[in-house]
């Protein structure tokens, strides 16, 4: 092609782009914009192409799949969208008027008109190169701002929800917003204490003590029998029964004890519960005497009691004897763990 006709398609080309676009954008118009990127796990694009709107489709996963987050203004009674493509039935509204894109190396922020008012919407995805406290931390923000375009003063409400395709890859499953998933609430547990150990700082452990205690009731539920879920190795897929798992679990409710510990709250420190065929068979393992009596005494002693008149269960409370709910179920083989030592 001669270089007078390549100039001229090049041209014409970027021609096209720009008369897709109907807003400003600087420094120029990707073909996705980030909107929450901090990890390979939280990474949520605007696949805009060639010139979608924030409200002319959904987020996105770094893979492509949707990431429901819908975004909605309610001005002077009058509802707009201004994120997402959100239907809720019997309910209408109109979308709201992209006007600008700007982007930097940590937001992308985005103006949009809605009746009688400009709302800015800035998405942060924030790089802390010198804190690796915070950089470790995988959240992102969205502010909403409003400004009459009028003069007049309006009534504003902003509404923002996420749909459950943030939890899980696998649209089938039945997603619990009230906690993490099993390897991000033993994460969690871990990274606050730790984080505690090295500061000193205990206010996080002060302020979100119930929060904790409920991931670690997850794990107490959850640990004795990994359900089918991804893991780091998601490479793999979902699958059950986890052993990495199940250890993330264990080191996960011992990272809670500590915190009670470090919280002055001792009785709650050891108010977990244990699985005694996990005991018979760690007491098979140990090389070291005193710790494999121990651990099979303990359950000796549990199933002495006299606590319960059902028939033997593996997991108890560790601090009183009590079962919890278990009763002769075929787990209890590791029981006979010690006749392979």
């Amino acid at each position: 092609m001669p270089l007078a006709a390549l100039h001229v398609f090049c041209l014409l080309a970027l021609l096209a782009a720009a008369q897709a676009v109907t807003w400003t954008a600087t420094p120029f118009n990707p073909a996705s914009v980030p909107l929450a990127v901090r990890t390979p796990y939280l990474s949520a694009w605007l696949p805009q192409g060639a010139g979608a709107a924030l409200n002319d489709v959904w987020p996105t996963f770094w893979t492509g799949q949707i990431l429901g987050w819908a975004g909605l203004v309610k001005v002077d009674g009058t509802a707009y969208s201004f994120l997402g493509t959100p239907n809720v039935p019997g309910a209408t509204y109109i979308k709201a008027t992209q006007r600008s894109l700007q982007f930097t190396t940590t937001q992308s922020i985005f103006v949009l008109s809605a009746g009688p008012i400009d709302i800015t919407v800035t998405f942060l995805s924030p790089v802390e190169s010198t804190d690796l406290v915070k950089q470790s931390t995988p959240f992102a923000y969205m502010a909403v701002s409003a400004a009459s375009t009028d003069g007049a003063a309006h009534s504003v409400q902003v509404y923002s929800d996420i749909s459950a395709e943030w939890v899980s890859g696998d649209n089938s499953l039945v997603a619990k917003f009230s906690s993490h998933s099993f390897q991000e609430s033993g994460n969690m547990l871990i990274m606050a204490l730790s984080y505690a150990q090295k500061t000193g700082d205990n206010s996080h452990l002060t302020q979100y003590t119930a929060l904790l205690d409920q991931w670690t009731q997850f794990l107490i539920t959850d640990s004795l029998i990994p359900a089918n879920q991804l893991s780091t190795d998601d490479f793999a897929g979902h699958l059950a029964n986890q052993t990495n798992l199940a250890v993330k679990g264990i080191i996960g409710i011992k990272a809670m004890s500590q915190i009670y510990t470090i919280l002055g709250n001792t009785a709650q420190s050891s108010n977990y519960s244990t699985s005694s065929d996990w005991q018979i068979w760690t007491a098979a393992i140990v090389t070291d005497t005193t710790a494999r009596d121990l651990l099979i005494g303990s359950v000796k002693k549990y199933a002495a009691d006299g606590l319960s008149s059902q028939p033997f269960g593996d997991w108890y409370e560790t601090t009183n004897g009590q079962p919890e709910g278990f009763r002769a179920r075929p787990v209890v083989g590791g029981h006979l763990g010690t006749l392979s030592s």
